[in-house]
């Protein structure tokens, strides 16, 4: 992969809501084609039923069921592929933990520092064997509905396997990590979104960021552009949406209530912005996701599901 396609990857935003610190789901796909992206967090990626091309940084990859990789803040990454033959719909299980958050972790408990050479390594995407990906698997089989504290214990067993892991191996090269670190790690980036995390329920304003960002607004228009390929508007849009999606997951909130929780005021606003950006209405979203989770084994789609636990999130 080379600088360009580096320099063409996106900004993504990991939301952990506010009594998160960090975000596990399972989802199943038609097929599996993720944009080359990166966000300020590290990132257990297991993949089922599908092959093609993984990207990780300059690294170009063929790879097939059971592909496991930890990749780290700011790495671009992305899959394209498609089912494998006769197999079930492509699965995705991804652990996102946001890095100060994981950082403050290994500094504080002394039990973590034997993981500060796996995260250290991390930073270049790591690869594991088809040994540990199968028990890593079953792992994140059992996470997937479990209550927190028992996501939170199955997310160290996974730790503690992927450090165990004598097979595993570094990604991207370490001239490619040099060049692109400078290109992709800003902190602005990173204090704009901590800041529309917390404050995504309100009104928020170009202006006012811009202002939080010390940057012109014209300047900070182009910036958002730059990095996001969304206008500030539809990022912070993007953002309220999937946030919406995750509670018409995980509650029965009424519908009214969920575009109020998520900073849509007028709610024919939010049905409206709904269908934009995921081709249907909040209630046929909500409806299908049932279905589709009452007609097939719960391993084969999960609702993304939150994880709160002791430390702060970023």
């Amino acid at each position: 992969m080379n600088t360009r396609l580096c320099q063409r990857a996106l900004f993504r935003p990991v939301l952990t809501g506010p009594r998160a610190s960090w975000h596990f789901q399972c989802q199943s796909y038609q097929q599996m084609a993720t944009p080359l992206h990166y966000h300020a967090a590290y990132e257990i990626s297991l993949l089922r039923h599908s092959e093609g091309r993984r990207y990780v940084g300059d690294s170009v990859e063929h790879y097939s069921d059971f592909d496991l990789v930890l990749i780290g803040p700011h790495l671009p990454h992305g899959w394209s592929g498609q089912a494998t033959a006769f197999a079930s719909a492509p699965l995705s299980y991804n652990a996102q933990l946001p890095s100060c958050w994981l950082e403050a972790l290994l500094d504080s408990i002394a039990e973590f520092q034997c993981l500060q050479s796996l995260f250290s390594q991390a930073r270049q995407g790591l690869h594991f064997s088809a040994h540990i990906a199968r028990q890593v698997h079953e792992e994140f089989v059992l996470m997937a509905n479990a209550d927190a504290v028992a996501q939170f214990a199955g997310l160290i067993r996974v730790l503690h396997l992927l450090k165990s892991d004598q097979g595993a191996r570094v990604l991207a090269s370490a001239q490619h990590l040099r060049r692109a670190s400078h290109e992709l790690s800003d902190e602005r980036l990173e204090k704009l979104l901590a800041y529309i995390q917390e404050h995504y329920t309100e009104e928020l304003r170009a202006e006012q960021l811009a202002k939080h960002a010390h940057m012109s607004t014209n300047h900070f228009h182009r910036f958002i552009k730059q990095r996001t390929e969304k206008t500030f508007t539809e990022w912070v849009t993007s953002m309220r949406i999937g946030r919406a999606c995750e509670l018409l997951l995980t509650s029965r909130k009424p519908i009214s209530t969920v575009a109020s929780q998520c900073g849509f005021n007028d709610l024919s606003n939010f049905n409206r912005r709904f269908m934009q950006l995921k081709k249907c209405t909040p209630s046929e979203f909500r409806r299908t996701a049932i279905e589709q989770e009452n007609a097939i084994p719960a391993i084969d789609w999960v609702p993304a599901r939150r994880t709160a636990m002791m430390a702060s999130g970023c």
